[in-house]
Protein backbone atom coordinates (compact mmCIF):
# COMPACT_ATOMS: atom_id res chain seq x y z
CA UNK A 1 0.00 0.00 0.00
CA UNK A 2 0.99 3.62 -0.21
CA UNK A 3 1.99 5.43 2.91
CA UNK A 4 -0.07 8.57 3.22
CA UNK A 5 0.66 11.36 5.69
CA UNK A 6 -2.04 11.51 8.27
CA UNK A 7 -3.39 14.66 9.73
CA UNK A 8 -6.30 15.58 11.92
CA UNK A 9 -9.73 15.39 10.42
CA UNK A 10 -10.55 17.79 7.74
CA UNK A 11 -13.05 20.50 7.74
CA UNK A 12 -12.79 24.07 6.55
CA UNK A 13 -14.14 27.30 7.88
CA UNK A 14 -14.13 29.49 4.77
CA UNK A 15 -13.96 32.77 6.67
CA UNK A 16 -10.61 31.90 8.23
CA UNK A 17 -7.29 31.63 6.37
CA UNK A 18 -5.83 28.14 5.96
CA UNK A 19 -3.79 26.80 8.84
CA UNK A 20 -0.85 24.50 8.77
CA UNK A 21 -1.60 20.82 9.07
CA UNK A 22 -0.96 19.14 12.39
CA UNK A 23 1.34 16.11 12.59
CA UNK A 24 -0.42 12.96 11.43
CA UNK A 25 -1.98 10.90 14.23
CA UNK A 26 -0.78 7.36 14.90
CA UNK A 27 -2.53 4.55 13.14
CA UNK A 28 -5.08 2.67 15.21
CA UNK A 29 -4.85 -1.09 15.38
CA UNK A 30 -7.89 -3.08 14.37
CA UNK A 31 -9.18 -5.62 16.94
CA UNK A 32 -8.26 -9.25 16.40
CA UNK A 33 -11.75 -10.28 15.40
CA UNK A 34 -12.64 -8.88 11.93
CA UNK A 35 -16.09 -7.41 11.22
CA UNK A 36 -18.69 -9.65 9.70
CA UNK A 37 -19.08 -8.96 6.04
CA UNK A 38 -22.51 -8.95 4.49
CA UNK A 39 -23.12 -10.81 1.22
CA UNK A 40 -22.52 -8.72 -1.88
CA UNK A 41 -25.31 -10.04 -4.07
CA UNK A 42 -27.97 -7.47 -4.97
CA UNK A 43 -31.28 -7.84 -6.74
CA UNK A 44 -31.77 -5.70 -9.83
CA UNK A 45 -35.05 -3.85 -10.38
CA UNK A 46 -36.99 -3.52 -13.60
CA UNK A 47 -37.15 0.24 -13.02
CA UNK A 48 -33.96 0.83 -15.00
CA UNK A 49 -32.90 -0.51 -18.42
CA UNK A 50 -30.11 -3.14 -18.63
CA UNK A 51 -28.21 -1.61 -17.31
CA UNK A 52 1.43 6.68 -8.78
CA UNK A 53 1.17 9.67 -7.78
CA UNK A 54 3.10 11.38 -4.96
CA UNK A 55 0.71 13.26 -2.67
CA UNK A 56 1.30 16.89 -1.82
CA UNK A 57 3.48 17.26 1.27
CA UNK A 58 1.12 19.83 2.70
CA UNK A 59 -2.59 19.93 3.29
CA UNK A 60 -3.70 23.56 3.33
CA UNK A 61 -7.08 22.91 4.86
CA UNK A 62 -8.14 24.44 8.14
CA UNK A 63 -9.03 21.73 10.63
CA UNK A 64 -11.67 22.22 13.26
CA UNK A 65 -11.93 20.97 15.93
CA UNK A 66 -8.34 19.94 16.67
CA UNK A 67 -7.87 16.44 17.99
CA UNK A 68 -5.03 15.17 20.13
CA UNK A 69 -3.39 11.79 20.45
CA UNK A 70 -5.46 11.23 23.58
CA UNK A 71 -8.61 11.24 21.43
CA UNK A 72 -7.39 8.26 19.46
CA UNK A 73 -9.10 5.49 21.36
CA UNK A 74 -9.57 2.21 19.60
CA UNK A 75 -12.64 0.02 19.98
CA UNK A 76 -12.76 -2.13 23.12
CA UNK A 77 -11.69 -5.78 22.93
CA UNK A 78 -14.38 -8.34 22.35
CA UNK A 79 -15.49 -10.30 25.46
CA UNK A 80 -13.89 -13.69 25.80
CA UNK A 81 -16.00 -16.83 26.28
CA UNK A 82 -16.08 -18.41 29.73
CA UNK A 83 -15.27 -22.04 30.58
CA UNK A 84 -17.35 -24.74 29.01
CA UNK A 85 -20.41 -25.82 31.02
CA UNK A 86 -21.43 -29.50 31.07
CA UNK A 87 -24.57 -30.14 29.07
CA UNK A 88 -27.75 -30.95 31.00
CA UNK A 89 -29.58 -34.21 30.60
CA UNK A 90 -31.72 -32.81 27.81
CA UNK A 91 -29.73 -30.61 25.45
CA UNK A 92 -31.42 -27.91 23.40
CA UNK A 93 -32.21 -28.69 19.81
CA UNK A 94 -30.25 -26.99 17.01
CA UNK A 95 -33.29 -24.88 16.23
CA UNK A 96 -33.35 -23.42 19.71
CA UNK A 97 -29.63 -22.69 19.59
CA UNK A 98 -30.13 -20.82 16.30
CA UNK A 99 -32.65 -18.48 17.94
CA UNK A 100 -29.88 -17.05 20.11
CA UNK A 101 -27.82 -15.91 17.09
CA UNK A 102 -26.55 -12.33 17.09
CA UNK A 103 -28.90 -9.63 15.86
CA UNK A 104 -28.23 -8.83 12.18
CA UNK A 105 -26.51 -5.57 11.35
CA UNK A 106 -28.43 -2.74 9.70
CA UNK A 107 -26.85 -3.70 6.38
CA UNK A 108 -27.79 -7.37 6.71
CA UNK A 109 -31.35 -6.48 7.65
CA UNK A 110 -31.61 -4.14 4.65
CA UNK A 111 -30.30 -6.87 2.36
CA UNK A 112 -33.13 -9.12 3.47
CA UNK A 113 -35.92 -6.54 3.13
CA UNK A 114 -35.02 -3.97 0.46
CA UNK A 115 -34.21 -4.06 -3.23
CA UNK A 116 -31.30 -2.29 -4.90
CA UNK A 117 -29.80 -1.83 -8.33
CA UNK A 118 -26.34 -3.07 -9.27
CA UNK A 119 -24.71 -2.95 -12.70
CA UNK A 120 -22.03 -5.58 -12.01
CA UNK A 121 -21.06 -7.89 -9.13
CA UNK A 122 -18.32 -5.53 -7.93
CA UNK A 123 -20.18 -2.29 -8.68
CA UNK A 124 -21.69 -0.22 -5.88
CA UNK A 125 -25.30 -0.93 -4.96
CA UNK A 126 -27.62 1.87 -6.03
CA UNK A 127 -31.00 3.22 -5.00
CA UNK A 128 -33.22 5.44 -7.13
CA UNK A 129 -33.70 8.94 -5.72
CA UNK A 130 -37.00 10.47 -6.89
CA UNK A 131 -37.41 13.90 -8.45
CA UNK A 132 -38.55 16.70 -6.16
CA UNK A 133 -37.64 20.01 -4.59
CA UNK A 134 -36.21 21.13 -1.25
CA UNK A 135 -34.74 24.07 0.63
CA UNK A 136 -30.95 23.85 0.40
CA UNK A 137 -28.67 25.46 2.96
CA UNK A 138 -29.32 26.97 6.38
CA UNK A 139 -29.31 30.27 8.23
CA UNK A 140 -28.23 28.47 11.41
CA UNK A 141 -24.76 27.41 10.27
CA UNK A 142 -21.73 29.01 8.67
CA UNK A 143 -21.79 31.76 6.08
CA UNK A 144 -20.96 29.24 3.35
CA UNK A 145 -24.37 27.60 3.93
CA UNK A 146 -26.26 30.79 3.08
CA UNK A 147 -28.53 31.93 1.67
CA UNK A 148 -31.03 29.09 1.89
CA UNK A 149 -32.59 28.63 -1.52
CA UNK A 150 -35.13 26.42 -3.24
CA UNK A 151 -33.68 23.76 -5.53
CA UNK A 152 -35.59 21.59 -7.99
CA UNK A 153 -34.29 18.09 -8.76
CA UNK A 154 -35.92 17.69 -12.16
CA UNK A 155 -35.68 13.95 -12.66
CA UNK A 156 -34.80 10.78 -10.75
CA UNK A 157 -31.19 9.67 -10.49
CA UNK A 158 -29.42 6.73 -8.87
CA UNK A 159 -27.07 7.09 -5.93
CA UNK A 160 -24.79 4.73 -4.07
CA UNK A 161 -26.57 3.08 -1.21
CA UNK A 162 -23.29 2.99 0.70
CA UNK A 163 -20.02 4.86 0.57
CA UNK A 164 -17.66 3.15 -1.90
CA UNK A 165 -15.83 0.36 -0.09
CA UNK A 166 -12.24 -0.83 -0.28
CA UNK A 167 -13.50 -4.04 -1.92
CA UNK A 168 -15.13 -2.01 -4.71
CA UNK A 169 -12.09 0.23 -5.13
CA UNK A 170 -9.71 -2.75 -5.17
CA UNK A 171 -11.81 -4.25 -7.99
CA UNK A 172 -11.02 -1.12 -10.01
CA UNK A 173 -7.32 -1.57 -9.23
CA UNK A 174 -7.44 -5.25 -10.21
CA UNK A 175 -9.09 -4.34 -13.53
CA UNK A 176 -6.48 -1.67 -14.29
CA UNK A 177 -8.96 1.19 -14.12
CA UNK A 178 -7.43 2.66 -10.96
CA UNK A 179 -3.64 2.89 -10.64
CA UNK A 180 -3.67 4.05 -7.03
CA UNK A 181 -4.21 1.61 -4.16
CA UNK A 182 -4.84 3.75 -1.07
CA UNK A 183 -3.78 2.72 2.40
CA UNK A 184 -6.43 1.51 4.84
CA UNK A 185 -4.41 2.93 7.78
CA UNK A 186 -4.30 -0.55 9.26
CA UNK A 187 -8.04 -0.59 9.93
CA UNK A 188 -8.97 -3.22 7.34
CA UNK A 189 -10.30 -3.17 3.79
CA UNK A 190 -13.33 -5.17 2.59
CA UNK A 191 -16.56 -3.43 3.59
CA UNK A 192 -14.92 -0.43 5.22
CA UNK A 193 -15.27 2.76 3.15
CA UNK A 194 -12.27 3.53 0.99
CA UNK A 195 -10.20 6.44 2.41
CA UNK A 196 -7.11 8.48 1.56
CA UNK A 197 -8.70 9.73 -1.65
CA UNK A 198 -8.44 13.03 -3.49
CA UNK A 199 -11.20 14.45 -5.66
CA UNK A 200 -9.13 13.46 -8.70
CA UNK A 201 -9.03 9.85 -7.44
CA UNK A 202 -12.80 9.86 -6.97
CA UNK A 203 -13.42 11.05 -10.54
CA UNK A 204 -11.05 8.35 -11.85
CA UNK A 205 -13.15 5.69 -10.16
CA UNK A 206 -16.49 6.87 -11.54
CA UNK A 207 -14.98 7.18 -15.03
CA UNK A 208 -13.90 3.53 -14.79
CA UNK A 209 -17.40 2.50 -13.73
CA UNK A 210 -18.85 4.34 -16.71
CA UNK A 211 -16.47 2.66 -19.14
CA UNK A 212 -17.02 -0.77 -17.59
CA UNK A 213 -20.81 -0.70 -17.43
CA UNK A 214 -21.87 1.56 -20.30
CA UNK A 215 -23.82 3.70 -17.80
CA UNK A 216 -23.01 7.31 -16.89
CA UNK A 217 -21.51 7.24 -13.40
CA UNK A 218 -20.35 10.47 -11.79
CA UNK A 219 -20.00 12.22 -8.45
CA UNK A 220 -23.27 13.67 -7.19
CA UNK A 221 -23.75 17.40 -7.31
CA UNK A 222 -23.79 19.17 -3.97
CA UNK A 223 -27.51 19.82 -4.36
CA UNK A 224 -28.23 16.18 -5.21
CA UNK A 225 -26.21 15.08 -2.19
CA UNK A 226 -28.09 17.29 0.28
CA UNK A 227 -31.45 16.40 -1.25
CA UNK A 228 -30.68 12.68 -0.98
CA UNK A 229 -29.32 13.03 2.55
CA UNK A 230 -32.34 14.96 3.81
CA UNK A 231 -34.79 12.51 2.22
CA UNK A 232 -37.66 14.91 2.79
CA UNK A 233 -36.61 16.14 6.24
CA UNK A 234 -36.03 19.75 7.34
CA UNK A 235 -34.25 19.09 10.64
CA UNK A 236 -30.52 19.72 11.20
CA UNK A 237 -29.82 16.00 10.73
CA UNK A 238 -31.91 13.65 8.62
CA UNK A 239 -32.67 11.71 11.82
CA UNK A 240 -33.78 14.74 13.84
CA UNK A 241 -32.46 17.63 15.87
CA UNK A 242 -29.85 15.72 17.89
CA UNK A 243 -27.32 13.03 17.04
CA UNK A 244 -27.87 10.65 19.94
CA UNK A 245 -26.22 7.22 20.19
CA UNK A 246 -26.13 4.56 17.48
CA UNK A 247 -26.98 6.87 14.61
CA UNK A 248 -23.64 7.86 13.08
CA UNK A 249 -19.86 7.51 13.34
CA UNK A 250 -18.23 10.76 14.47
CA UNK A 251 -15.81 11.89 17.17
CA UNK A 252 -18.54 12.58 19.72
CA UNK A 253 -21.51 10.61 18.39
CA UNK A 254 -21.21 7.83 20.97
CA UNK A 255 -19.98 7.10 24.45
CA UNK A 256 -16.43 6.62 23.16
CA UNK A 257 -14.86 8.04 19.96
CA UNK A 258 -14.12 5.32 17.44
CA UNK A 259 -11.25 7.27 15.82
CA UNK A 260 -11.59 5.15 12.70
CA UNK A 261 -14.04 4.17 9.99
CA UNK A 262 -16.70 1.53 10.53
CA UNK A 263 -17.95 -0.99 7.95
CA UNK A 264 -20.56 0.59 5.70
CA UNK A 265 -24.14 -0.01 6.79
CA UNK A 266 -23.28 -0.13 10.49
CA UNK A 267 -25.98 2.44 11.29
CA UNK A 268 -29.61 2.83 10.14
CA UNK A 269 -30.46 4.16 6.68
CA UNK A 270 -32.47 7.30 5.92
CA UNK A 271 -35.89 7.31 4.27
CA UNK A 272 -34.36 6.95 0.79
CA UNK A 273 -32.40 3.88 1.90
CA UNK A 274 -28.97 5.56 2.00
CA UNK A 275 -26.50 4.57 4.72
CA UNK A 276 -23.82 6.69 6.41
CA UNK A 277 -24.57 10.02 4.75
CA UNK A 278 -23.85 11.41 8.22
CA UNK A 279 -20.32 10.59 9.37
CA UNK A 280 -17.96 7.68 8.72
CA UNK A 281 -16.09 9.36 5.81
CA UNK A 282 -16.46 12.79 4.25
CA UNK A 283 -17.79 12.39 0.69
CA UNK A 284 -16.48 14.21 -2.37
CA UNK A 285 -19.08 15.87 -4.60
CA UNK A 286 -18.67 17.38 -8.05
CA UNK A 287 -18.92 21.07 -7.17
CA UNK A 288 -16.08 23.58 -6.98
CA UNK A 289 -15.80 25.43 -3.69
CA UNK A 290 -17.74 28.68 -3.21
CA UNK A 291 -17.83 30.96 -0.16
CA UNK A 292 -21.64 31.09 -0.23
CA UNK A 293 -24.66 30.06 -2.27
CA UNK A 294 -24.93 33.45 -3.99
CA UNK A 295 -25.73 32.68 -7.63
CA UNK A 296 -25.85 28.92 -7.04
CA UNK A 297 -27.75 26.77 -9.55
CA UNK A 298 -31.37 26.06 -8.66
CA UNK A 299 -31.80 23.06 -10.97
CA UNK A 300 -29.75 20.53 -8.99
CA UNK A 301 -26.70 20.80 -11.22
CA UNK A 302 -23.14 21.14 -9.92
CA UNK A 303 -21.73 24.63 -9.41
CA UNK A 304 -18.51 24.75 -11.43
CA UNK A 305 -18.07 28.53 -11.21
CA UNK A 306 -16.14 28.64 -7.95
CA UNK A 307 -12.56 27.82 -6.97
CA UNK A 308 -12.02 24.56 -8.83
CA UNK A 309 -8.63 23.99 -7.24
CA UNK A 310 -10.77 22.99 -4.26
CA UNK A 311 -13.88 20.82 -4.24
CA UNK A 312 -16.71 20.37 -1.80
CA UNK A 313 -16.98 17.57 0.76
CA UNK A 314 -20.20 16.61 2.51
CA UNK A 315 -21.40 14.52 5.44
CA UNK A 316 -18.53 14.88 7.91
CA UNK A 317 -16.36 12.00 9.05
CA UNK A 318 -15.42 9.79 11.99
CA UNK A 319 -12.89 12.47 13.01
CA UNK A 320 -15.33 15.42 13.05
CA UNK A 321 -17.69 16.48 15.79
CA UNK A 322 -21.41 16.14 15.16
CA UNK A 323 -21.87 19.69 13.82
CA UNK A 324 -20.13 18.65 10.61
CA UNK A 325 -22.73 15.88 10.14
CA UNK A 326 -25.58 18.38 9.69
CA UNK A 327 -27.38 18.05 6.37
CA UNK A 328 -26.44 21.62 5.40
CA UNK A 329 -22.78 21.49 6.52
CA UNK A 330 -20.23 21.90 3.74
CA UNK A 331 -16.44 22.16 3.63
CA UNK A 332 -13.61 21.69 1.12
CA UNK A 333 -10.21 20.21 0.42
CA UNK A 334 -7.61 20.58 -2.35
CA UNK A 335 -8.73 18.63 -5.40
CA UNK A 336 -5.48 16.75 -5.93
CA UNK A 337 -4.59 15.96 -2.31
CA UNK A 338 -5.66 12.65 -0.71
CA UNK A 339 -6.70 12.70 2.93
CA UNK A 340 -7.41 9.95 5.42
CA UNK A 341 -10.96 11.04 6.28
CA UNK A 342 -12.10 11.52 2.66
CA UNK A 343 -13.95 9.00 0.49
CA UNK A 344 -16.83 9.02 -1.96
CA UNK A 345 -20.34 7.95 -2.86
CA UNK A 346 -21.32 7.54 -6.51
CA UNK A 347 -24.23 8.87 -8.54
CA UNK A 348 -25.50 7.53 -11.86
CA UNK A 349 -27.82 8.92 -14.47
CA UNK A 350 -31.03 7.07 -15.29
CA UNK A 351 -31.51 7.01 -19.08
Amino acid sequence: GKATPMAPPVAVVPAEPPKASAPPPPATVVPATPPVEAPKKAEEQALLPDLTRTPSPTAPATVEPKQTAGDKVGPPPLPQPGPAVPAPAQTPTPAKVATTAAKPTARQAAKASDKTLQDCPTCPELVVIPAGSFEMGSNDGRASERPPHRVQIPKPFAMGRYEVTFAEWDACVAAGGCKYRPSDNGWGRGDRPVINLSWVDATTYVAWLSQSTGQHYRLPSEAEWEYADRAGTKTPFWFGTEVGPDRANCSNCGKEPTSMTQPVGSFPANAFGLFDTAGNVAEWVEDCWTQSYAGAPKDGSANMAGDCGKHVLRGGSFGNDFTYLRSAARFFYDAGVPYYTNGLRVARDIP
